[in-house]
């Protein structure tokens, strides 16, 4: 498998395709070599996350968003059979989902057989400020990115 991969990254790196375009190549053969190039909305979520009551919309290639602000205390409900607790991480982001150099991130935790939290929840006992945040949702082995903003 690792040799696949590292031939994969080879072919891109000569093609100057990104991954996404690779593995439309490779799943649909020669004859994609003249297609569009993927969308930025190509990322998918691996299972399903609200935050207030509001399910998650395409945003770019590496996360989904929250399309309206939410409060700081907003129920964040997951739908994922997780054999352990959900670790959800909170970061300050840019309207790209990008997390400034040095900037400080809060957890929040949901326990095992559990699927719900508040954002006021989290481990350091801090309020979210208004303000755009990246989160990552990590349950059953899975990671889910979702951009978000606080009112």
């Amino acid at each position: 498998m690792r040799k696949l991969q590292v031939l994969a990254g080879a072919v891109a790196l000569v093609l100057g395709i990104t991954g996404c375009e690779l593995a439309q190549k490779i799943g649909r053969g020669a004859e994609s070599l003249t297609e569009k190039p993927c969308l930025a909305n190509d990322y998918v979520m691996p299972f399903p996350v609200k935050l207030a009551g509001q399910s998650t919309t395409k945003k770019n290639s590496i996360c989904a968003q929250i399309q309206n602000p939410v409060a700081n205390n907003a129920e964040l409900a997951v739908d994922v059979k997780a054999d352990g607790m959900i670790i959800i991480n909170v970061f300050p982001s840019d309207a790209d989902a990008k997390i400034p150099q040095g900037a400080k991130g809060v957890a929040l935790l949901i326990k095992k057989g559990e699927s719900k939290t508040t954002l006021d929840k989290t481990t350091p006992k801090q309020t979210l400020k208004p303000g755009i945040y990246l989160m990552n949702v990590v349950a059953a082995g899975k990671t889910a990115r979702v951009m978000f903003t606080v009112k």
